[in-house]
């Protein structure tokens, strides 16, 4: 009986541990985007956490390496924009984010809480965003090397792209 829990102990072991070395590469490459619980941003850049689609391991994987761009709904929502190609990531790495990723979404039965509201002024946002402010240490206005929302010098974009 012990000899044949014994596969199935380290089977779960070693999953864990993937969804374990998972987590450290999605706050590596994922979450300054996809946001540390995998919420996204509302209209932006979609939840993972949550999403259906994170179920389908090949898939996280192909996106992940390959990218994705145009139109995708997630749970109602549609958004439209560009994920980057992160060629970098060797794919067993990949492997692991979809691992977390399935591990966060089972986790949660119940949606993502909603991103806080944050205080501030929009207007003072996007024009510092822009460049039509300046920066108060004179540096490159945001757009320069971030992309959001279609919005920026890099058109698609590298860093926030949506």
């Amino acid at each position: 009986m012990a000899r044949r829990l014994l596969p199935l102990a380290l089977a779960f072991l070693l999953g864990l541990s993937l969804a374990q070395d998972g987590k450290a590469l999605y706050e590596q490459y994922c979450a300054a985007c996809h946001g540390a619980e995998g919420q996204g941003i509302p209209g932006a850049i979609p939840p993972l956490a949550g999403n259906p689609r994170v179920a389908d391991e090949a898939y996280v994987v192909k996106v992940v390496r390959e990218g994705l761009s145009g139109p995708l709904e997630v749970n109602g929502v549609v958004y439209n924009g560009v994920m980057p190609p992160m060629p970098q990531v060797a794919e067993a790495d990949a492997r692991a984010i979809a691992q977390y990723l399935k591990s966060l979404s089972g986790a949660s039965a119940q949606p993502p809480a909603p991103a806080p509201q944050v205080q501030g002024d929009p207007a003072l946002g996007r024009a510092l965003y822009l460049g039509q402010k300046a920066l108060q240490n004179g540096g490159a206005p945001c757009q320069a090397c971030h992309t959001v929302a279609g919005v920026g010098f890099l058109g698609e974009g590298l860093w926030a792209a949506t």
